[in-house]
């Protein structure tokens, strides 16, 4: 005889019905639909057991993680627009080196240390910038930064006596990619691409320390606020740079692409193209805004083997010295612009 909490169950069936049978006190018998409900309501209580265990699972992936803002990120720094934070006051170990980190920054951070980044993702809040402190070097190689709520955040800025190196990286959203301020050393650009980046590089009396190479500026759509429905300013904005060399370089959707004061700059095969329209804010005046390239204060133009098309102007150039060579300007208003110039080859 079987243990007392066990039944012998016997099956027996007709057409319509299924009969259990046991040898409990109590006989009883059960239609197919009240098995199958049966069945259901066990599937159900062990369907809310998996929901349960994932949504554990769910909270503790997060908890590596914390929320800020729109944003999911593993280090944040800043709980405010005006928060300034110091890199080498966060705790962060890696002797410098910082690899596959999602990083949320609100208002400044300071990077006071000599410091590299590597797949990393920058996640920018409205306004917010990253300083690079005098004398500290900074390197970045395929990074992605972008803003984290539909708002421009300021850029990445080179102060006095640092060292800035790209390589590979995406930037989104700025109103300046990268700025530097006088005697910022830009010892490396390369395959980088600035998205809808009101200015892609602004540079003022700083060195260059090898070509620039391969970087896109361009805009896959209008600007974000504050700058909505706008294209972007510039994709480089040079300023009293004694050497810049280019090669390969792509500008897309520019007022202007390439702008030049008092700067000496040679560019090979580069490509520009679909600028800005013609101003008629001041009738009957119509006013030139846009050029795939412009030349001014004594600036010192080559460039080769390129293209510009889709531009009101393809080359301005005033007061400087220029040498177009094998390049081909199509689709303009006019190809190269002439004012007060030192020298035009």
């Amino acid at each position: 005889m079987p243990p007392p909490l066990f039944y012998r169950i016997i099956f027996r069936s007709d057409l319509a019905r299924i009969k259990f049978k046991s040898d409990v006190v109590t006989k009883s018998s059960f239609t197919l639909k009240e098995i199958q409900a049966g069945f259901v309501q066990k599937f159900k209580t062990i369907y809310k057991i998996i929901q349960i265990w994932l949504l554990i699972l769910q909270i503790i992936i997060l908890a590596n993680s914390s929320s800020f803002g729109q944003c999911v990120c593993n280090l944040n720094f800043g709980d405010s627009e005006f928060s300034t934070s110091i890199w080498s006051q966060s705790g962060i170990a890696g002797n410098g080196y910082v690899v596959d980190k999602i990083i949320c920054i609100k208002g400044t951070l300071i990077i006071d240390v000599d410091i590299k980044f590597l797949n990393c993702r920058f996640k920018m809040f409205k306004n917010s910038s990253i300083y690079i402190s005098n004398n500290n070097k900074f390197n970045s190689s395929h990074c992605t930064y972008e803003a984290c709520e539909s708002f421009m955040w300021n850029g990445i800025i080179g102060t006095w006596g640092s060292v800035l190196e790209f390589n590979n990286n995406t930037i989104n959203d700025a109103k300046t990619g990268i700025y530097c301020y006088p005697n910022t050393t830009l010892k490396l650009m390369i395959q980088n691409k600035f998205n809808r980046c009101q200015f892609g590089l602004y540079a003022q009396s700083a060195i260059v320390g090898s070509p620039f190479v391969g970087n896109s500026y361009f805009s896959n759509g209008t600007m974000i606020p504050p700058f909505q429905g706008l294209y972007p300013e510039r994709g480089m904005l040079l300023i009293n740079i004694a050497g810049v060399t280019e090669r390969k370089g792509r500008y897309d959707h520019m007022k202007i692409g390439i702008e030049l004061i008092g700067t000496i700059y040679q560019g090979d095969k580069i490509f520009i193209q679909n600028g800005g329209p013609l101003d008629f804010s001041h009738p009957p005046l119509i006013f030139i805004t846009s050029f795939g390239i412009a030349a001014g204060n004594y600036s010192d133009l080559k460039l080769t083997n390129s293209l510009i098309r889709s531009y009101p102007v393809g080359v301005f150039s005033g007061n400087s010295n220029t040498l177009v060579t094998n390049d081909t300007i199509r689709n303009v208003l006019s190809g190269i612009l002439v004012t007060e110039n030192k020298g035009l080859n």
